[in-house]
């Protein structure tokens, strides 16, 4: 049985030597703004962005909750904050993590606060993201 799929957005993204897929997103909070191109990791449970982009935003890095994390980097402690993710037109708002003393060698856009905002197809072979807010 065939089934009807249908997408606001399309994204072309680069070929990558490690075959990952960056995605342009912004960040804002607390009247600050920043574009971010960030990794689109189907396999990382939440959004983790380097500590930078908090200092960018003018977020109190430690005031937020603080959760440590294990992966291939090693483990490293991150803080959860509130921020508006914009992806393509789309704004939602989301609880990410910014990394504490680690500086993170890329952004991630994991399935909290991002996946669980859209409808997504990735057509790898044409390089194509297709993408609509999941409540569309």
């Amino acid at each position: 049985m065939p089934y009807d799929l249908r997408f606001e957005n399309r994204h072309v993204y680069k070929d990558d030597p490690q075959q990952a897929i960056f995605v342009p997103i912004g960040l804002s909070a607390n009247g600050s703004y920043v574009e971010v191109a960030a990794k689109l990791d189907t396999g990382a449970d939440f959004c983790v962005f380097d500590r930078r982009w908090a200092e960018w935003l003018n977020i109190e890095l430690e005031s937020g909750p603080r959760r440590t994390f294990r992966g291939l980097a090693g483990r490293f402690d991150a803080f959860e904050h509130e921020v508006t993710i914009t992806c393509f037109g789309v704004d939602f708002t989301s609880l990410v993590y910014f990394t504490g003393e680690l500086s993170m060698p890329r952004d991630l856009l994991g399935r909290n606060g991002w996946l669980d905002r859209l409808r997504i197809a990735i057509v790898h072979y044409d390089r194509e993201i297709f993408l609509t807010p999941y409540d569309s």
